[in-house]
């Protein structure tokens, strides 16, 4: 199956790509440095508004990404996909914070799930952060 950028996850595509390109120094190797910042420049010139970005943006991966990149590029694609058709997410805790979570929530008579909802909810209500707005349209998109 070929893998390429569509309009659906050219925004994911892009922000995975240019956060690579910020954090890993060796994500583009070229011989010669000219031709990285040739290829950088390049990258930053899409416009991700415009209707031929994906197409633009799949040249590109195609012209200098290797295998690996395009592979680690599609999984970070799909499992973004997968997370946002998921209505339930996991998070990881240290043992001994699941430990006091457990023990917080049992004092309480309550499950650990809806000791931690509760706890989230009051905070929330109390704080109004600025970018739940932004968080909520974002999930709306």
């Amino acid at each position: 199956m070929r893998f390429s950028i569509t309009t659906e996850n050219k925004k994911d595509a892009g922000a995975y790509i240019f956060n690579k390109l910020q954090n890993d120094s060796a994500y583009l190797i070229f011989d010669d440095l000219k031709k990285e910042d040739e290829v950088k420049a390049l990258f930053r010139s899409i416009n991700f508004n415009d209707e031929s970005a994906a197409k633009e943006l799949d040249t590109w991966c195609k012209n200098y990404l290797q295998d690996k990149q395009v592979n680690s590029l599609r999984a970070a694609l799909r499992k973004k996909r997968s997370r946002r058709n998921k209505d339930v997410l996991s998070i990881e805790l240290d043992r001994d914070v699941y430990s006091d979570l457990k023990d917080l929530a049992a004092a309480e008579d309550m499950t650990l799930k809806d000791y931690l909802a509760m706890l989230i909810q009051d905070r929330y209500h109390e704080v109004k952060p600025p970018v739940a707005n932004r968080a909520k349209q974002r999930k709306k998109c």
